[in-house]
């Protein structure tokens, strides 16, 4: 990670994460979400009566890599894989809740735009700027994340 992050210095254009990883992160979202999945049906299984709410991923990372230039030591060629990453990830978890019978809730829409890089952040950078963990919701992304679950609800 730190070497990753100096060669954002150097070159803020390139892509070593994805030069490291290759499809390696791909390949273990497959698996994983194998496992979600049985896991899913495990649940589904021992509580009948429940509801099983799946929560996807917030926009954590902006469509345009540009955004984040000087605001996070990530190239933007590695935001652009780490995004891509995040996607096939909130997919994969879709997917897997969709195949056990349960509900996925989508929270990557209602929170774009606030990504940790934009102008309105609902999602902290890597250097929080408010009680939350570096890449997770603030306290306003937390609140329009639990209105969308609680709209797939029906509350």
């Amino acid at each position: 990670m730190i070497a990753c992050s100096a060669l954002a210095v150097t070159d803020p254009l390139g892509s070593p994460r994805h030069n490291l990883y290759g499809d390696t992160l791909s390949k273990r979202l497959d698996s994983a979400a194998a496992q979600l999945t049985d896991g899913l049906h495990k649940l589904s299984a021992k509580a009948r009566q429940a509801k099983v709410v799946v929560v996807g991923y917030p926009s954590v990372l902006p469509d345009d890599p540009t955004t984040c230039l000087g605001k996070m030591p990530v190239t933007t060629g590695d935001l652009r894989f780490l995004r891509s990453i995040l996607g096939e990830l909130d997919e994969e978890v879709a997917q897997a809740a969709t195949a056990a019978g349960a509900t996925y809730v989508d929270t990557r829409t209602p929170t774009k735009g606030h990504d940790s890089c934009s102008a309105s952040p609902w999602i902290e950078g890597l250097v929080p700027a408010s009680p939350a963990a570096p890449l997770h919701p603030d306290a306003v992304g937390e609140r329009v994340m639990a209105e969308t679950v609680l709209r797939a609800l029906n509350c």
